[in-house]
């Protein structure tokens, strides 16, 4: 059994006000169309006190992490520290003999383990392909790493780069024999109670590191629990209390990053530092987990949301949850917990529904040729629903079912194909609407993602054209298809 069992707790009875969630939660809500919470959990000393999804997503999900993934990979050099397998102070060349170019640029001389961990390795990483697509099998990474020159010294700069933490978990291989996740089975993640996580891989059969990693949020709890009682859990100190306090301490200055003053108030070893003497593992589109040692705190995010909204989104926490908090609990309120409880059990996203076109009749089994990024499109229309189909330039075949009065939720090929990172198990929640009387548009939401999908289909006297565009997703530039008679 964990120290906690996920049972609801009054936030009262925490010094925590359940009005103050609950506007919170509506300034989550308070948002640009597309700007999107998918799930929450609060927790005051050890005890849940709040935890809600807005369906489509759910408890059952595990999510994409993004960037948290690299709040992993510190966890585990960490260990590997701990164990005396490797020392932050160790120029990094040192472990990768057979990757050095000769002459080695002497810079290498002065790059230790903790640059690398805060992101201030001096090198100008521009040129280097990185991610699934770029890392094709016998790409070897050290050796471009160790061809990279120097901007200027290790430690001084800080620069945000996917292959220093790749390196790190290349490193940890090289000194304990391990994969990253097979290394944190038995070290943290069997201790907690999490079951194995789900990770994108390099061809080679690294995980990739900086990105990748799935988790539920109950699952983030538990090891943000972890991080807040600093290295203890069930009376075991798993991992020491001074790696965690060093491994969230700021050691490099962020000023120039533009999101806010929680993206400029410092580097950590892969995490990030926020105001209010908090700390956070974070990753793209507003996967955040916000750990507040002066409160014996955490808030966990799950979401879509754009860069230029996360400033905002941290702030609401602050300015409503945060800044109410008190040691003594607070008197019973039942009517707000009711409220509260009430409010988290019924979250949704919006949806978009219409009309029913006259054209619609006419489009059912509808199959034409196009050219631009495909060359064939079909149409169904049956029981409420349609099914689009699209054929593309290399035989690949992308369906996606869409509800006219109700969003279907199902396995899509398209929704895999576009979603921020790939996944077998995405699944699409689509509705469709006709926004006019020769346009049906497709509205499609990546679980558990935060990519969004736009398809529009447009009839007119020369036949369909159809516009897609994404939102957080691998086709941002948009897509095009243009029947051919």
């Amino acid at each position: 059994m964990n120290m906690f069992d996920f049972t609801l707790h009054a936030p009262e009875t925490q010094g925590v006000r359940s009005s103050d969630i609950i506007e919170f939660i509506r300034r989550l809500c308070m948002n640009k169309p597309g700007q999107e919470p998918h799930g929450l959990i609060l927790m005051r000393h050890g005890k849940m006190i709040a935890e809600g999804y807005f369906k489509p997503f759910g408890q059952e999900y595990r999510h994409t992490l993004f960037s948290v993934t690299k709040s992993l990979v510190s966890t585990a050099i960490g260990f590997a520290v701990q164990e005396k397998l490797v020392s932050v102070d160790d120029k990094i060349s040192d472990y990768f003999p057979e990757s050095l170019p000769d002459p080695l640029d002497p810079g290498f001389e002065k790059l230790k383990v903790r640059h690398v961990l805060m992101m201030s390795t001096g090198l100008d990483d521009s040129h280097v392909p990185m991610g699934i697509e770029g890392m094709a099998a016998g790409y070897d990474v050290p050796a471009a790493f160790f061809r990279t020159k120097f901007l200027d010294e290790p430690g001084q700069t800080f620069r945000y780069q996917g292959i220093a933490t790749h390196m790190l978990v290349l490193l940890l291989k090289k000194v304990s024999g391990c994969r990253l996740i097979d290394y944190l089975m038995p070290r943290l993640f069997e201790p907690l109670g999490i079951p194995r996580p789900d990770a994108l891989c390099v061809p080679d059969g690294a995980e990739l590191g900086y990105s990748g990693c799935r988790l539920s949020l109950r699952e983030l709890a538990l090891y943000a629990q972890f991080y807040l009682q600093e290295g203890m859990w069930e009376g075991r100190q798993l991992l020491n209390a001074e790696w965690i306090r060093m491994a969230s301490a700021k050691h490099v200055g962020t000023d120039t990053v533009v999101h806010g003053p929680d993206w400029q108030s410092g580097y950590c070893f892969q995490f990030w530092r926020g105001t209010h003497n908090t700390y956070r593992f974070c990753g793209a589109y507003g996967q955040m987990n916000i750990v507040m040692p002066d409160l014996d705190m955490v808030c966990l995010l799950q979401s879509g949301y754009t860069t230029d909204v996360l400033q905002y989104v941290v702030d609401s926490f602050y300015d409503t949850v945060a800044a109410g908090v008190q040691d003594a609990a607070y008197d019973p309120d039942p009517a707000a917990e009711l409220v509260l409880r009430k409010t988290c059990e019924n979250l949704t996203l919006t949806h978009v529904f219409g009309d029913i076109s006259p054209l619609a009749a006419h489009l059912n089994g509808y199959d034409c040729q196009g050219t631009d990024d495909f060359i064939r499109c079909t149409l169904q229309f049956a029981a409420g629903n349609c099914v689009l189909t699209l054929y593309d330039l290399h035989g690949r075949v992308y369906t996606v079912a869409a509800g006219l009065a109700r969003p279907v939720l199902a396995p899509s090929t398209l929704a895999d194909r576009w979603a921020a990172e790939p996944s077998a198990y995405n699944q699409a929640e689509a509705t469709a609407c006709f926004v006019n009387l020769n346009t049906l548009r497709i509205s499609i939401r990546v679980v558990p993602t935060p990519t969004l999908i736009t398809l529009d289909l447009g009839w007119t006297t020369d036949g369909l054209k159809l516009e897609m565009t994404s939102l957080r997703g691998r086709c941002d530039g948009g897509l095009s298809f243009t029947e051919t008679k």
